[in-house]
């Protein structure tokens, strides 16, 4: 379609970008009967409309989140670090990472951080990130939305070696705890929500079992989770050319590649990854001793790496 081939009528109106063209160069041809120097101005003024581009200013950095490693789930405890969050006004993403998925007395949960690696099910850590959401929505005195990471890892039974309970199964139940966290907020969601979370490490279990787990989640719940993992040995900037099969990441158990980790961390439609970032600087006293603490700088759908 050449310029003048344009659409009229009402093509012209499912058109509008041919239609201003086309207004343009017509109303250019009749302001030249009224004097050049008129036409002129009014083909510029056209010129600059069409070119003109808005600019940005670029964004700074948010400040980090504290995340935690839980090593007691006491609701007093997990209130205080929910009001410490509140209180610095963490407008962004905090994971609290409840440790390995484990199966026991055919309840689902996880063996927390305590130095005894201590059996919690699940409806306990719901009790606990409950707790930890009052917390954060009596303490803060700004205008925020504060996500919630209820964190587990692919990490495998040692004895005897396995998969443990890195399986579909687990997934399921985790997603929903996490139903039933949000549900229990109520009014609260307003300040809070919480998603699932998983520290998968391509050093600790293959990725059949690490897909099941995330796949068996994904399945279950509208909520989605973060992989707080690592791609240990994978390539920083290239594949092999068939990412389908995708360049081996020689830190991994059982033969991962570029391609499993794009599974747990994008593909599936709850999947989202949170790049674990480390660091032991301006730890302000924190207000509890009980849990380990790492800080992310976060802001929504985007990890800035310090």
């Amino acid at each position: 379609m050449g310029r003048r081939d344009v659409p009229t009528g009402d093509a012209a109106s499912r058109h509008p970008r041919w239609s201003l063209d086309v207004f343009a160069e017509g109303i250019g041809g009749r302001l030249v009967a009224y004097g050049p120097a008129l036409a002129l101005l009014v083909m510029a003024l056209l010129a600059v409309f069409h070119s003109a581009k808005p600019t940005f200013a670029t964004p700074t950095a948010p400040a980090a989140t504290r995340s935690r490693y839980i090593q007691t789930y006491g609701s007093t405890t997990m209130y205080n670090q929910g009001c410490d969050a509140g209180q610095r006004n963490a407008n962004g993403g905090v994971i609290l990472h409840f440790g390995q998925p484990w199966y026991q007395g055919g309840l689902y949960g996880a063996n927390i951080h305590d130095g005894a690696a201590t059996f919690t099910k699940t409806s306990l850590i719901a009790t606990a990130v409950h707790a930890f959401a009052i917390g954060a929505a009596d303490c803060s005195s700004g205008d925020t939305l504060l996500r919630v990471g209820v964190g587990t890892s692919n990490l495998p039974q040692q004895n005897p070696p396995g998969p443990g309970y890195v399986n579909s199964a687990h997934g399921q139940a985790w997603a929903d705890m996490v139903d039933t966290i949000n549900v229990g907020l109520g009014s609260l969601g307003q300040d809070v929500i919480v998603y699932g979370a998983s520290d998968m490490e391509l050093g600790w279990n293959t990725p059949a079992a690490t897909y099941a787990w995330a796949s068996g989640y994904n399945g279950a719940t509208a909520f989605r989770y973060w992989n707080f993992g690592d791609a240990a040995g994978c390539p920083h900037n290239s594949h092999d050319g068939s990412f389908h099969d995708g360049a081996d990441c020689s830190g991994g158990t059982g033969g991962w590649t570029q391609w499993d980790v794009w599974r747990i961390s994008w593909q599936l439609s709850r999947a989202w990854a949170f790049p674990e970032v480390y660091s032991d600087a301006n730890f302000d006293n924190p207000v509890e001793s009980s849990s380990n603490l790492v800080e992310i700088p976060f802001r929504p759908d985007l990890v800035y790496a310090a």
